[in-house]
């Protein structure tokens, strides 16, 4: 037995509060009547085993109190598959943290049922061979030194059973003492139950009582503490799964889901009711077994476990399938199949290995081809736009400006061509177009300026800062200037003195040399120059005259040597001294040169500057530091403005000298002069600077070239490009220029059909022999006891985890399609552990909390979670919401292929519909103004008007009745009309064989949320809630209405008919009407619409059902999904209008439940309509399916429609070419009748390139 409460909801349930008067459980010893010995004989039929039967006699309290234990039972009997009348013995209580716990320590089963001929008395009975069950919620709250002893004992308990009631003592008194538990009696005794008072007096951490508690005992979700570990599932690849192909037939969404499921391990599949969740479970689990792979099927509720097997049934695969509710009550059922399967002999399966091989081979090149081009027009490229709406969007915004204009002044290399950056650089051209123009120049004088002073400042701040600055640093500036100017003035006039005394000196020597050389000349002649020193010297012994020409030529010579010398000493010219006969002329040319060099000063001073720096300044003259200094001096004011964070760029002084470091400074003054000047525009430029150094990079770089090419519309300018690039990246091969094969790939897909079943049973009969041998060849003794043929025998006292815990992967072999209830699939994970099956398909996933959904995937190598987002409640911590949340690939479902009668939840917009969703059906609402009973919280009118229309319920043309089902928002109007059935039923009134032949048929009374996984032909529903008293208030009951459980619930009931339904409601109109624009999603909401809808519909008021289908979806927050204008389709449909006119295009038309991107309306009545469809796909989902592309195609030529592809990426290239192509076969199709299956194809046709004159 398990409960819906998870683990984490602290004492919400029967399980751990059993003495709460709100789960309706009582005590065994107020029911002895008169039989004192009842409560006795009752406990002592358990304990030992033996069946017990006992006829009760209740009051009117006692009554009203079985009746809603035996109508509860019955309903969850019938849809969670379990027995939930238990007997619970002993009570244990508990002080937690979390407050007072009663708990039952063990549980039996009881059946209960009305007496056949007394109203007020019932019958109670339990067979011998029962199960035991124990309540597991207690391990939870033992601690963490004992928990795992005492899950394993608790456990042992249940699957072993009670002998005696010495064992149970036994067992109670050693766990008692164990967790210090007050236990006052040691033998078993029946006692009532404690009052409040006395559990709180004890002392010790709890009690056990024997006491018993009898009550509805819910499906417990528990999962144990210890689990082993398993790894992540694997999020890529798909090569161990196999071909892609089963049946039935796919739609889009569904295609991807199992797309999804192949290469990303674990899909959340969302559909709301009707969208095909159980249809496409189906095809996965047909696909899984063509692939070798078995399944587990898991969900709350066994109706639709059921609908599973009947589909797999209908597909002739029932012998591969078991469904298992119970671990109990199916067991027998399980052993008898096993004993089947291991006793049968092979048969014959009339496989074609060979054919269906190339056929697979054959299909999945195909589908690899299809897939492969339609990913590469859906795929999204740019944004959440695919390849043909970026098209669209290029051929629109080239129109107004080509991509060319920007083509030679951006380099695509630097851009990323992503959304984001898109639309950056698209606000920025529409924030700085204004600006631009008022500043209208990309190289204003202030542009220089530091970004901060537009980022940091405001506009007052930043001009008086760049005042204040410009001021003062101009005024440093002027300061080195002038130092600069009159130092290098004092080196000039320095310089000029030193080379005017070298000049003086060189010429006083010069002229002492030219007035020894004229005396020489006087005295001896110049002769004596000729004549050696060795001969004067010779002569010079015996004459005075030749001693004193050689004193005199000594004397010229050293003069000589000195005036060189001084001249070598600084050599400012160039002149050569020789040894020379002609010493007149060579001082002659040296003067001359002399003069040359003093007349040449100003330019050699000027050269002299240039060059200057204090390495180059002449040490002589002393400036040296001087220099050093001023150039020291320019440095630290060009830190100086650098540092004040004036200008953006650094200012860089990396000339050498003084004259170059003066036009650098004064480069700076004028720039600084010239930003003063210009800040009369500061202003305006301000503006603009300030939005320039917010943008990207990327939007910069687009502003410049756009200044510079100057288009008429900026942005059609920049788009154009930019949208060409993106195509341009994006661009892949398999961009679709022809028409897929699609016809060829239905027929071979028909073929497939035919040889799938044979291949699925010739492999699992091989798998089943494999598995079976296997089994008995290693362990014989757990063979016999699951397939052999005493295995009843064997498997008697066994249950069915211990024939898990056995054999449950060769079971997985030999059933390769197991449909389980949480509970059986707990027991497969304690018994085998993780990973026994390679598909877990959790159905309801909204249902199943977080903890048990977890567990239960450790079974399975790949999970898919199938949940209706439309019934989730916020906060309710479903499995779900917590595997979406732990990176779940989420797979909606968006095609509504059946229509709930009176449902808003698919014409809120979030799905298309199939040619199949609508069918024959009808809604009636009905105003009955019935007054709700506080006490009873019945609402009487309705019960009455319910079995009355029950009445008028007819017989099928197959004389048989429809499923009818009645939903009640109350428990006790649920026990209420399902007790006048009753009393019909017992005292055989009018109606009751009716009302027997529709119970056969499915005919059943709940509550909304005993509702999960029922479908109805016909759905009565009994809002119950009215007015209460003679005010007419409404009860504080119908504040429920408010909850978000109601909202899931109401929407549960919309899905739950597939023909007719009637609706009762007694809720005021006027309270109805102000719920109808509640902002929140509440039951109210949902029930005001539904009411007003289905009265509109009834009324066949369409005006009224549209505007209650807008409110609803304003207030569900909706978009209308699936098809957006498509502005492909838009610009072809553009570019066609001059051939063909304007009034025979029609774009984005939603006709016949089928969107159309364009219809061209025939040229004349009768003719087909022309479909134009933009890369040969219908589909708009991530993934399609090629059979269900091909249906569509033929589903628009049987309704009269005509089918003509265009290409997204040839329009792209040429849009004027592919109109006059396309238009040319349109007019064709006028003139010659062209049929669709002559495949004319547009590349070879041409037509004038005047659209007037085609026309005409």
């Amino acid at each position: 037995m398990q409960t819906k409460q998870s683990n984490n909801r602290h004492h919400n349930n029967i399980y751990e509060a059993c003495f709460e008067t709100r789960y309706g459980a009582t005590d065994l010893t107020t029911l002895s009547r008169g039989e004192d010995d009842l409560p006795y004989q009752w406990i002592s039929a358990l304990l030992h085993r033996k069946p017990f039967k006992a006829h009760l006699k209740a009051d009117f309290n006692q009554n009203l109190l079985f009746r809603h234990w035996y109508f509860s039972a019955r309903n969850a009997e019938r849809t969670m598959g379990a027995r939930v009348l238990a007997l619970g013995f002993p009570i244990i209580t508990l002080k937690t943290t979390e407050g007072s716990l009663a708990a039952p320590l063990l549980l039996w089963n009881f059946q209960l049922e009305p007496d056949p001929d007394r109203t007020d008395a019932w019958n109670i009975s339990r067979q011998a061979d029962f199960p035991v069950y124990a309540n597991l919620q207690l391990v939870r709250h033992v601690g963490s030194d004992n928990w795992s002893e005492f899950e394993k004992e608790l456990l042992d308990l249940e699957n072993n059973g009670i002998g005696s009631p010495a064992a149970l003592t036994g067992w109670v008194s050693k766990w008692a003492e164990k967790l210090d538990w007050e236990l006052e009696q040691q033998t078993v005794a029946i006692a009532p139950w404690p009052k409040p008072e006395d559990v709180e007096k004890s002392s010790c951490t709890g009690a056990v009582y024997w006491s018993a508690a009898l009550g509805i005992y819910p499906p417990q979700e528990y999962f144990s503490r210890q689990l082993p570990d398993l790894n992540a599932p694997e999020t890529g690849g798909s090569s161990d799964w196999g071909h892609p192909f089963g049946w039935p037939e796919l739609d889009p969404w569904q295609s991807n889901a199992l797309h999804t499921l192949r290469t990303h391990r674990s899909p959340l599949i969302e559909g709301i009711a009707g969208t095909g969740k159980t249809h496409l479970l189906v095809h996965l689990l047909i696909q899984a077994l063509s692939n070798g792979k078995n399944c587990l099927v898991v969900s709350e509720s066994v109706p639709s476990l059921q609908q599973i097997q009947v589909l797999l049934g209908q597909q002739a695969f029932v012998g591969l399938s078991f469904l298992l509710r119970d671990p109990y009550y199916d067991k027998n059922l399980l052993l008898e199949l096993l004993k089947i399967i291991g006793q049968a002999d092979r048969t014959e399966t009339r496989h074609r290995k060979d054919a269906f091989r190339q056929t697979i081979d054959k299909l999945t090149l195909e589908k690899i081809k299809m897939d492969q081009q339609y990913h590469s027009v859906r795929r999204k490229v740019f944004g959440e736009s695919n390849w043909s709406e970026v098209a669209g969007r290029f051929l629109r915004i080239n129109k107004v400006e080509g991509k060319e204009l920007l083509s030679s002044q951006l380099n695509p290399q630097e851009f990323q061509f992503q959304e984001k950056e898109f639309q950056e650089t698209t606000e920025a051209i529409e924030k700085s177009l204004p600006l631009f123009h008022r500043v209208n120049t990309m190289n204003h004088p202030l542009r220089n300026l530091n970004a901060g002073i537009f980022i940091h400042y405001d506009k007052e701040e930043s001009l008086e800062f760049i005042e204040r600055q410009t001021k003062e640093l101009l005024e440093k500036a002027s300061k080195v200037h002038h130092r600069f100017i009159l130092k290098q003035n004092e080196y000039a006039d320095r310089l000029l003195d030193y080379y005017e005394q070298h000049y003086r000196e060189l010429l006083e020597k010069t002229e002492a040399l030219g007035e020894r050389l004229r005396e020489a000349e006087r005295r001896f002649g110049m002769e004596f120059l000729k004549s050696g020193n060795g001969a004067l010297r010779l002569y010079g012994v015996f004459s005075d005259k030749h001693r004193q020409m050689l004193e005199l030529k000594a004397a010229i010579d050293s003069a000589t040597l000195a005036l060189e010398q001084t001249h070598r000493e600084h050599r400012f010219f160039e002149f050569k001294f020789e040894r020379t006969e002609q010493a007149d002329d060579q001082l002659a040319a040296f003067l001359k040169t002399l003069e040359r060099w003093r007349d040449s000063l100003p330019s050699v001073i000027q050269d002299e500057l240039l060059r200057l720096s204090a390495k180059t300044a002449l040490p002589e003259l002393g400036m040296n530091e001087q220099m050093e200094e001023l150039e020291m001096t320019l440095e630290l004011l060009t830190d100086e403005i650098n540092d004040s964070g004036l200008y953006q760029l650094p200012l860089e002084n990396k000339r050498l000298t003084i004259t170059k470091r003066q036009r650098f400074l004064e480069e700076l003054m004028e720039q600084m002069e010239t930003t003063r000047f210009s800040l009369k525009d500061f202003g305006v430029f301000y503006d603009w600077q300030r939005n320039w150094f917010q943008m990207p990079e990327a939007s910069r770089r687009v502003l410049k070239a756009l200044a510079k090419v100057r288009p008429a519309n900026w942005q059609a300018a920049f788009e154009s490009w930019y949208l060409n690039n993106c195509l341009n990246n994006s661009f892949q091969p398999a961009l679709p220029t022809k028409e897929p094969p699609l016809k060829d790939y239905a027929h071979q897909y028909r073929l497939l059909e035919t040889l799938l079943l044979p291949q699925i049973n010739d492999l699992w009969q091989e798998q089943r022999e494999q598995a079976l041998l296997a089994l008995k060849r290693s362990r014989n003794s757990a063979y016999d006891t699951c397939f052999g043929k005493n295995n009843a025998e064997l498997g008697k006292d066994k249950s069915l985890e211990d024939l898990f815990r056995l054999a449950l992967p060769t079971i997985a072999k030999t059933l390769p399609v197991l449909l389980v209830t949480p509970r059986v699939a707990q027991s497969m994970l304690r018994a085998a552990g993780p990973e026994v099956f390679d598909v877990v398909c959790i159905e309801e996933g909204h249902r199943i909390g977080a903890g048990n959904g977890e567990t239960l995937a450790r079974l399975g190598k790949r999970i898919a979670v199938f949940t209706d987002p439309s019934l989730a409640i916020p906060g309710n911590g479903d499995f779900a919401t917590q595997f979406l949340a732990d990176g779940a690939k989420v797979s909606p479902l968006r095609i509504c292929h059946r229509w709930r009668p009176g449902s808003l939840l698919p014409l809120s917009g979030n799905v298309e519909w199939s040619d199949k969703a609508l069918t024959e059906c009808s809604v009636h609402y009905e105003q009955l103004d019935g007054r709700y009973q506080i006490d009873q919280a019945v609402n009487d009118e309705e019960a009455q008007q319910v079995i009355r229309l029950l009445n008028q319920v007819k017989e099928t043309p197959q004389r048989t009745f429809p499923t009818v089902g009645i939903a009640c928002f109350t428990v006790q109007q649920r026990d209420l009309i399902a007790d006048y059935l009753l009393q019909i039923k017992r005292k055989d009134l009018p109606g009751a064989d009716k009302i027997k032949q529709m119970e056969r048929n499915g005919l059943g009374v709940f509550y909304l949320n005993e509702m999960h996984g029922l479908r109805f032909d016909i759905l009565f529903i009994s809002s119950v809630f009215g007015i209460s008293d003679v005010k007419g208030n409404l009860p504080d009951a119908a504040d429920w209405l408010e909850t978000p459980e109601s909202h899931s619930l109401i929407n549960l009931l919309q899905g739950c008919v597939t023909k007719d339904v009637f609706i009762l409601n007694s809720i005021p109109k006027v309270d109805l009407s102000r719920r109808l624009n509640l902002a929140e999603k509440t039951g109210w909401s949902a029930w005001a619409h539904y009411c007003a809808y289905a009265e509109a519909f009834q009324a066949a008021d369409m005006g009224t059902q549209q505007a209650i289908i807008d409110s609803y979806r304003n207030i569900h927050r909706a978009g209308i999904y699936p098809h957006q204008d498509s502005i492909f389709a838009a610009e072809v449909a553009l570019e066609l209008t001059p051939y063909l006119g304007a009034d025979r295009i029609q774009v984005n038309v939603h006709e016949a439940h089928r969107f159309f991107p364009v219809l061209i309306q025939p040229a004349r009545p009768g003719e087909p309509k022309i479909c134009i469809l933009p890369d040969c796909f219908h589909a708009h989902s991530p993934a399609t399916d090629f059979l269900w592309e091909y249906e569509q195609t033929r589903g628009l030529a049987q309704q009269g429609y005509r089918f003509l592809p265009v290409w997204s990426v040839k329009w792209w290239k040429n849009p004027t070419l592919e109109a006059r192509k396309v238009a040319s076969l349109i007019l064709k199709f006028d003139t010659e009748g062209i049929t669709d299956d002559q495949e004319t194809l547009t590349d070879d046709l041409e037509i004038s390139s005047n659209p007037k004159e085609e026309r005409e």
